[in-house]
């Protein structure tokens, strides 16, 4: 996958296995206009911006993904969990754990069927219920305790690339967060997983050698 855009003489490449791509762009003005064209690629919407793959524009309205808030940074959000419980699910309803989820289920009616019996009230109830309320009556979700920002940022992105296929993820101002030792660790983790990364900041660090950077600078000049 490789991105162009107007100020770039040259594609980035963003199915480098050897380093990551990073772009820092230092002029205030195009730095908000460039996170506006990626947002519009993300919507299927007319973007200056083009992603492609053997030449061949793609449609990344499904396959990019921008995360700028990290502080907190949010892994359970909704549309992800709702994946995951549709992927549990498969797991439950698959031929290991089918009985036992049988089981479970029949059991918890039973149960409901007895307290039900004991109250002193004319009570109806559906005899049928979703697998998947087992997992919402135990709040199942992404785990958020994390030593690292960095190591939660890997994690969140390699349940996206599982739940919802590949995925090209736009970081911005990352950098911010995160120091020079554990950028090289979260470099080296998106590297080895082959994620597809581009970290956008607004402004310079120390080049790591894990990195490949463009720097769009105050006169827009590329460096």
């Amino acid at each position: 996958m490789k991105l162009i855009f107007p100020l770039l003489q040259e594609q980035l490449d963003l199915g480098r296995e050897d380093k990551v791509n990073v772009l820092v762009i230092e002029n205030p003005s195009y730095f908000v206009h460039f996170l506006n064209e990626i947002w519009k690629a993300s919507q299927k919407e007319t973007s200056e911006i083009v992603f492609s793959s053997q030449h061949v524009p793609l449609d990344m309205a499904k396959k990019l993904e921008i995360l700028q808030t990290f502080v907190p940074f949010e892994t359970n959000r909704k549309n992800l969990v709702t994946k995951l419980y549709q992927y549990a699910e498969k797991v439950m309803m698959g031929e290991e754990f089918f009985v036992s989820t049988q089981k479970l289920m029949q059991d918890h009616l039973d149960y409901i069927t007895k307290i039900a019996q004991n109250l002193p009230f004319p009570l109806d109830f559906s005899d049928t219920f979703e697998v998947s309320y087992l997992m919402k009556a135990v709040d199942l979700r992404f785990d958020t305790a994390y030593a690292s920002l960095g190591e939660q940022v890997v994690d969140y992105m390699e349940s996206v690339t599982m739940l919802e296929g590949e995925k090209c993820f736009v970081l911005v101002n990352l950098r911010d967060y995160i120091s020079d030792r554990e950028m090289d660790a979260f470099y080296q983790t998106v590297l080895y997983k082959k994620l597809k990364v581009l970290v956008v900041s607004a402004k310079d660090y120390p080049l790591s050698g894990y990195e490949t950077k463009t720097i769009i600078d105050h006169t827009l000049c590329v460096i």
